[in-house]
């Protein structure tokens, strides 16, 4: 039982059981699926900036990436092992050919939502002379929802050749998905109810997937426990936004719901964040007993910054995970010396790093050599002719504790271009310019200078 809950779970969710599909065969091996297409979209033509564009209206979803076709999509979910390797196999397709007819690009936005262009191509996409999507049947996604492995099939109703300007129109697809399961010697059934609940209604083969509700248990890498979560324990969630040393009293947890009849021995006391034991101090008045005035420190840090980023952009807090019914003895810290008895240096100061960013545009940098970069900008500066037009400008606190004997600092800013043409870049600290960089294209750059 979890005290303090609040989570947002996205899921593919495609109005799944409206759509006209039946299951031909299904087995311990594999499922066989027909979907049924028929009458459900229509074509509509249309004109926009004197070009003939053809509009696909249908009732599911479609793909909503900017610059690429405005075209159906379908996803259908089945549960898995967890243990496999699955394959799709397609075995007939009831389709037609259309001739000259051009898609619409999915729309782009403002930051507001408002549409700025409804006919602004991803070049690259447009000018492949191939299907979007490549296949009718594709596997897609894979998670784990509670003890349950869920796979996402995606199913193209359509497909589109931009540069023969065909539509295929499926009315009916049939295929098989393979579980191709390797090994379950390592897997334990475990009936959960809520994972029940769950794939009942969420996936397409419930009599098979509910044998699969369980546990896996593989070898964790180093630090972390397998299987740690427990359904059957209480936990208390403790979110956290920055790195520091965090104290959890004793009348916190009973404020939470702990109730005060129930006896605790403080070697009972774990906690857990993304699967990692964490070591925590735990203080009690006296014997083991963790009561009133008793309370555990631990250090607590930020999430995990998302690749090429030095921030989660998914998340604000990290979450730690304290029971107080350990199946051993907890991970506490241990009492050695701080003083050591012989020593060579001693330091009286150290370097310090202040990062400020926050992230407040979105760019899709669609001219960028490749996608190891990060999307979310703070402001913009630009300019026209050499001449600049518009800078950014930011005012933050002078560093604090700052030794007298300093005599410089090393200022670090990260750039990135938003046009293909040539940048440059001026930058000043208290009105001071302290140095600039030049380069070109849909790139990062990393401007860094001493100031004395």
């Amino acid at each position: 039982m979890i005290r303090i809950i609040a989570f947002l779970c996205l899921l593919f969710v495609n109005n799944l059981f409206s759509q006209n599909y039946k299951i031909i065969n299904s087995n311990e091996k594999s499922i066989t699926i027909e979907v049924n297409f028929e009458n459900n979209f229509s074509l509509k033509d249309t004109v926009i900036e004197r070009t003939k564009f053809t509009k696909i209206i249908w009732q599911g979803n479609y793909n909503r990436i900017e610059g690429e076709p405005l075209i159906p999509e379908l996803f259908l979910s089945f549960g898995i092992p967890f243990n496999s390797k699955p394959k799709v196999e397609i075995i007939s397709t009831t389709q037609q050919q259309y001739k000259d007819k051009f898609l619409l690009p999915v729309p782009t936005y403002d930051e507001n939502g408002n549409i700025i262009s409804m006919s602004d191509f991803n070049k690259e996409v447009y000018s492949k002379n191939s299907y979007i999507p490549e296949s009718d049947v594709k596997l897609a996604t894979d998670y784990i929802s509670r003890f349950s492995k869920i796979l996402n099939v995606q199913i193209a109703p359509i497909r589109f050749n931009p540069v023969k300007r065909e539509l295929i129109i499926n009315s009916k697809i049939r295929f098989t998905l393979y579980y191709n399961e390797i090994n379950d010697a390592n897997f334990t059934f475990k009936y959960d109810k809520k994972a029940d609940e769950f794939i009942k209604s969420s996936v397409v083969n419930y009599d098979y997937a509910k044998s699969r509700i369980g546990v896996y248990k593989n070898k964790p890498e180093s630090g972390v426990t397998d299987t740690w979560y427990n359904s059957n324990k209480e936990y208390f969630k403790i979110f956290l936004k920055n790195k520091g040393v965090y104290r959890v009293t004793y009348n916190d947890l009973v404020a939470a719901g702990l109730s005060t009849s129930r006896k605790i021995n403080k070697n009972k006391l774990e906690l857990f964040c993304n699967g990692v034991k964490i070591p925590i101090y735990t203080y009690t008045k006296k014997d083991s007993i963790f009561e009133k005035e008793s309370y555990i420190q631990f250090v607590g840090y930020p999430p995990t910054p998302t690749p090429y980023t030095k921030i989660n952009i998914y998340n604000n807090s990290n979450v730690y995970w304290l029971s107080y019914e350990a199946d051993s003895s907890g991970y506490q810290y241990k009492f050695v010396s701080g003083k050591p008895l012989v020593w060579g240096k001693t330091f009286y100061t150290n370097k310090r790093l202040l990062h400020f960013e926050r992230d407040t545009i979105y760019e899709n940098l669609g001219y960028a050599e490749n996608s190891n970069r990060d999307y979310w900008y703070w402001g913009e500066a630009s300019g026209i002719g050499g001449e600049a037009n518009k800078a950014f400008f930011y005012t933050f606190a002078s560093p604090e504790y700052i030794n007298p004997d300093s005599v410089y600092m090393k200022i670090r800013v990260g750039l990135h271009g938003i046009s293909v043409g040539q940048h440059k870049a001026d930058i000043s600290l208290t009105s001071q310019p302290i140095g600039s960089k030049t380069w070109s294209g849909q790139i990062g750059r990393a401007s860094c200078r001493e100031r004395v």
